[in-house]
């Protein structure tokens, strides 16, 4: 299994995760670095794992496009059923957060 880890702590911006996840995943260097990119990489047949923490430490600019993500991530693993997700399980803030998809 591919794992990628994002630690939001460590995120300046939307480009720095879909760096993160080209690398993580070794995806080529046409990865198009947007949701519409990852979403079409995740819902192809394979078992990939997202791990995502530290989500209340994401600066204001960045916390919608978290939310957009989890809510990107959650629509992959219902047609992906190889796709597992863990969204901040560490994580003060669990109000969907945690739950294992």
């Amino acid at each position: 299994m591919k794992t990628v880890f994002i630690d939001a702590e460590k995120i300046s911006s939307p480009r720095d995760i879909h760096a993160l996840i080209r690398e993580q995943l070794g995806l080529e260097e046409w990865y198009g670095m947007n949701l519409d990119a990852l979403h079409d990489v995740l819902t192809e047949p394979g078992d990939i794992g997202i791990i995502v923490v530290n989500t209340e430490c994401a600066g204001d600019g960045l916390r919608e496009y978290f939310e957009r993500l989890f809510a990107v991530l959650l629509d992959c693993a219902d047609e992906n059923p190889r796709l597992r997700v863990l969204w901040d399980p560490f994580g003060a803030h669990n109000d969907l957060q945690g739950e294992e998809k």
